[in-house]
């Protein structure tokens, strides 16, 4: 796997990985001013990609800038390689979203480049994948053992439930069907439960954060700090659909 994605910072000069991403391109180097010229195989167009060992930086360099071939097939990459992130369970939210926006600039659907419109699909899903600390989480151990979502997910549900949590999902679903909207003291009530699991969430994160750079890692403790997570998620989810805390 590529440990910085699609060559970004110093690995982007290793021979294994330039012949793995452009072995369809001839390319030139010019290592002082870190800039990759590249020859397209499909239209003869020159293409040039500036890099730099700070940032992600010019992401035409996912394709020829003058037929919009691809040089990586973006949907094989995960959630990490595409962002150019290092796999860490600790991110930069904001790095994140501004990665996003410079990836959609080049493969929104509505852009006149032609890409396939399921690479924008990826690049939604891997975006929410990053954003969502529980598939965040999800990821990691896939990545770490090879465990696919669908069995990772199979291993949480058989987890022994919390009596605590269940008391906690059982009296939210009382309240909220006792609930009235109208009512301002209500609505209250509802911002105080959601602070409350919101603080719950946010501990949960920061044990994750911790497990995760444990060596050896401990898959049964980040899968149980997971359990609760999604527990807690759930409940912030079902206060709000209730209503719209931004009212109050």
């Amino acid at each position: 796997m590529l440990k910085y994605g699609l060559g970004i910072c110093r690995s982007v000069f290793n021979w294994p990985l330039n012949t793995l991403l452009f072995s369809r391109f001839t390319t030139k180097y010019y290592s002082s001013k870190k800039i990759l010229e590249t020859l397209c195989s499909s239209c003869e167009g020159k293409y040039k990609v500036l890099y730099s060992s700070l940032k992600h930086l010019n992401i035409n360099k996912y394709g020829c800038t003058n037929c919009s071939k691809l040089i990586v097939p973006l949907k094989t990459l995960d959630a990490f390689e595409l962002f150019g992130l290092d796999s860490v369970f600790d991110i930069d939210k904001d790095l994140v979203q501004q990665k996003y926006r410079d990836l959609m600039k080049i493969f929104h659907p509505d852009k006149s480049l032609g890409f396939d419109e399921n690479v924008s699909k990826h690049i939604n899903a891997s975006f929410k994948i990053l954003m969502d600390p529980f598939e965040r989480g999800i990821l990691k151990l896939y990545l770490h053992n090879g465990t696919t979502r669908g069995a990772i997910i199979e291993k949480l549900d058989s987890l022994p439930i919390d009596l605590n949590l269940l008391n906690e999902v059982l009296q939210v679903d009382e309240k909220v069907n006792n609930l009235s909207k109208v009512k301002e003291e209500d609505k209250s009530e509802v911002n105080k439960l959601i602070k409350s699991y919101t603080e719950q969430v946010n501990t949960c994160i920061n044990l994750l954060k911790v497990q995760f750079t444990n060596e050896p890692l401990d898959t049964n403790a980040i899968l149980h700090e997971l359990h609760k997570l999604r527990f807690y998620q759930k409940l912030i989810a079902k206060l709000n659909n209730w209503y719209d805390p931004m009212e109050v």
